[in-house]
């Protein structure tokens, strides 16, 4: 699980990055918005046009505020899911697999630690849905559940692409069929 928060950890960046993109520049908002309401602005002496700027700004830098969590929610719920073999799972959603009774009953004192910081849940319970994949221990919470859940799912061990799929990735074609 240590790697799988090192990864999480490392991708923090540009998952963020990449779910917030459509929501990015605030920065000269004020300034774009007040040239649009009034084109001749520009034309206005500094110290009569940077308070509205300002003003704007600090407008427009709320309902950014509020869009990004709106947006956060809104992609994980609608499009962060993850295609198994047998399934596909909404990351936004808890989990319907049960813990197998291996990893349900007392775990190894630095796995039991681990277990305690990201998982708040009480033992048993798959209430595990993220919801801002955003949020790395949210993320974490779910991935944990995921790992212990499907720890025996012998068909997450299975080659994923037969060897006609592999050849045409090593040919530079995506081949025909599911992937």
């Amino acid at each position: 699980m240590k790697i799988g928060l090192h990864e999480q950890t490392r991708l923090q960046p540009q998952i963020a990055a990449a779910v917030d993109a459509p929501m990015t520049t605030v920065q000269d908002l004020g300034a774009r918005v007040l040239h649009k309401l009034f084109p001749r602005t520009q034309l206005w002496p500094q110290f009569v046009r940077r308070p509205l700027v300002v003003a704007i700004n600090w407008v427009a830098t709320s309902l950014r505020k509020a869009g990004v969590e709106v947006t956060r929610e809104v992609v994980t719920e609608a499009m962060m899911v993850l295609a198994l073999p047998n399934t596909v799972l909404a990351l936004g959603r808890n989990l319907d697999a049960p813990v197998p009774p291996l990893l349900r009953g007392t775990l190894p004192s630095p796995l039991d630690s681990f277990v305690r910081q990201y998982d708040p849940c009480a033992p048993g319970s798959n209430n595990c849905g993220a919801k801002d994949w955003c949020n790395l221990k949210e993320r974490m919470h779910f991935i944990l559940h995921l790992f212990r859940a499907y720890a025996e799912e012998h068909s997450l061990f299975s080659r994923p692409f037969t060897d006609e799929q592999v050849a045409c990735f090593h040919a530079g074609t995506v081949p025909d069929g599911k992937l």
